[in-house]
């Protein structure tokens, strides 16, 4: 594997890692996170899983490094696919710190579908992760399911309501790398029997080992509109699920954002992008929504934060279990004053 750093140890990388399909959302992303990056100590990575990607993300001169990582490595290109991963390309973050070479004292890994919401997100590279190879947000629609098959599924694993989303992680990188053979032994060992095989297997591998951060740093968009938003101001929001920015006429949650992407790709190589992700389904959920588009498009949130509370409510989470959370729990970023919530907002217990 060649390594993209020098002997210092003292860098940070933001990283994205991504197939061909991804390539163009990846360049937006990257792009804007140059647009926000303050630090001479961090560099942009988009690590692609084989060359056409690479070559494909150069085609648009992004204002980041790109790189290949395959994800048919010794140790990794014989674990397990399915739906979830059909390419093996989640695995690759997993190798990040060995691409990234001891230059680098830390990597934030990040999916594709985030919106940056505060430039203040390059502020969490100073953590002091007190040893830990892992810090990230606590999923709550795997942790606070109302769902019993949920419940039994996070007890065989053992991890009670601490589950963590790995769309957003910081990793200190000599501890993490001094960690993979365990995480990759357990994705071998547990091939057919775990959902999200390379975030239920960190799971496992850092049970009680991880560093909890806020959700502000990994803000399910449902929640951005709600009390939990409003509390935890958001960093980071990541449109989990399968309405993504670049599905047009199924995305419904941030029109702004999505104009921003859009004009982004029209003075692209990839014009046609939003085009070729159209599925014939988002078609006739466009004409269901599309009373509701105007309230998007002047910019009013009146009568869209509303509907996405009580979409909130009407959620497989147990809303009280994770208010009641957020109200007690000991966020490493807020102890360290990187954010200050508003725990009004969360109501009393």
């Amino acid at each position: 594997m060649n390594r993209v750093g020098a002997e210092t140890g003292t860098r940070n990388a933001i990283a994205l890692v991504v197939d061909i399909n991804m390539v163009p959302p990846a360049a937006f992303l990257a792009t804007e996170l140059a647009r926000l990056n303050p630090r001479r100590d961090t560099d942009i990575f988009v690590f692609c899983d084989s060359d056409s990607a690479a070559n494909a993300l150069r085609s648009a001169d992004p204002p980041c490094r790109v790189a290949v990582l395959r994800p048919d490595l010794p140790g990794v290109g014989d674990l397990p696919r399915n739906d979830q991963i059909p390419s093996g390309v989640s695995y690759a973050r997993l190798l990040l710190p060995q691409a990234l070479g001891p230059a680098y004292r830390r990597s934030l890994y990040l999916d594709t579908d985030l919106k940056l919401a505060d430039p203040r997100l390059f502020d969490l590279l100073d953590l002091d992760m007190g040893g830990k190879a892992v810090a990230a947000v606590r999923d709550p629609v795997v942790s606070f399911s109302r769902s019993a098959k949920m419940r039994a599924y996070r007890e065989r694993l053992g991890v009670g309501d601490a589950y963590f989303n790995d769309g957003v992680l910081l990793l200190d990188n000599a501890v993490f790398a001094g960690e993979l053979a365990g995480v990759l032994a357990i994705i071998t060992a547990h091939r057919d029997g775990l959902s999200h095989l390379e975030q239920t297997a960190l799971n496992i591998a850092f049970r009680s080992r991880w560093l909890e951060l806020s959700p502000s740093w990994n803000l399910f968009a449902e929640f951005e509109a709600t009390a939990v938003g409003r509390a935890y101001p958001p960093r980071i929001v990541h449109f989990v699920g399968s309405a993504k920015p670049w599905r047009e006429l199924k995305f419904f949650t941030d029109i702004a954002y999505q104009a921003r992407l859009l004009d982004f790709l029209a003075a692209s190589p990839w014009p046609d992008y939003f085009a070729r992700q159209r599925r014939a389904r988002d078609v006739r959920r466009f004409f269901f929504m599309r009373p509701l588009l105007h309230y998007h498009l002047d910019g009013s949130r009146r009568l869209i934060a509303p509907l996405f509370r009580r979409y909130a409510r009407r959620s497989k989470i147990d809303q009280a279990a994770y208010r009641a959370h957020l109200r007690r729990a000991d966020f490493a970023d807020v102890d360290a004053g990187l954010v200050r919530p508003n725990i009004d907002w969360l109501g009393s217990a």
